[in-house]
């Protein structure tokens, strides 16, 4: 059973629900290896947001468990704008998260939102590109200290903790959060950076992008010490294993790579992809 969803405009979140798992045997009638008997039936569930004017978009996602969810971006309604929905196991709820409309002035707006990282309740991080907004379960906090460090909007945030943050951006942007503090790191790039993800101890960083001026796609890793290049690639023409532009990473025990052309685990193309995810 499966059921797809399809819509061309509005902000739109799917959520997977509904899965079905059945346990393996440690081995078949017989001996040897037992037969999969992992259930692929699944439903989607869209839920869809705003639309007014064409104003909505999604462009990050949150998902601490199925009860602590966030979506941000920009959410476009008849009656206010929106940044912001959260979803805590019965229902979402649209909201507005202020940033300053000049860094340290009193005016602030709920500019759309680039990234979010959740750590609990209490401790949530959230960027407009240009500015950290911390949720510490009393109050937004705000951090300006990083606009003056960027070549251009940060379009991704992830860290194992949340005192020990990346954030990537345009340019080859890259930023390191420790000790209370944002750092600038040498990423050897000036590709505009559209993810950055890590293993689940935060010892090996990845961070991915392109940039359409001079069509460009690049794949980098940190091992702790420095930035490294994995796979890049200049023109059109495609070079595995990645093929053309890489614009998602995300991994725990190994590196999965969405580019234009498909999903990647490591360097084995998984899936097929009718276009950019």
């Amino acid at each position: 059973m499966k059921k797809y969803h399809i819509l061309k405009y509005l902000a739109i979140l799917g959520i997977t629900s509904a899965f079905s798992f059945s346990c393996k045997s440690p081995t078949g009638p017989g001996g040897g290896t037992p037969p999969d008997t992992t259930s692929n039936n699944f439903t989607w569930t869209t839920y869809t947001f705003g639309g007014y004017a064409g104003s909505s978009g999604f462009k990050d996602v949150a998902i601490v468990n199925d009860s602590d969810i966030w979506a941000v971006g920009q959410i476009g309604s008849t009656d206010s704008t929106y940044n912001a929905a959260h979803w805590d196991g019965k229902a979402w709820t649209l909201l507005q998260i202020p940033f300053y409309t000049f860094c340290g002035q009193s005016h602030m707006f709920q500019y759309s939102i680039n990234a979010v990282i959740d750590f609990g309740p209490e401790d949530i991080w959230f960027c407009d590109g240009g500015e950290m907004v911390h949720w510490d379960g009393n109050a937004f906090v705000h951090d300006c200290s990083i606009g003056s460090q960027i070549n251009g909007p940060i379009n991704k945030v992830w860290g194992p903790s949340s005192t020990n943050l990346y954030v990537a951006g345009n340019a080859g942007t890259i930023l390191h959060y420790a000790d209370g503090a944002w750092t600038v790191m040498q990423s050897g790039t000036s590709i505009d950076l559209r993810d950055v993800w890590g293993s689940s101890d935060g010892s090996t960083v990845w961070a991915c992008g392109w940039s359409n001026d001079d069509n460009q796609s690049i794949l980098l890793e940190y091992d702790g010490t420095s930035w490294k290049t994995m796979w890049t690639r200049v023109g059109l023409s495609s070079v595995p294993p990645y093929e053309f532009f890489t614009t998602s990473v995300w991994g725990i025990d190994s590196l999965v790579v969405s580019t234009g052309r498909g999903v990647s685990d490591d360097t084995t193309q998984v899936a097929t992809l009718p276009s950019f995810p």
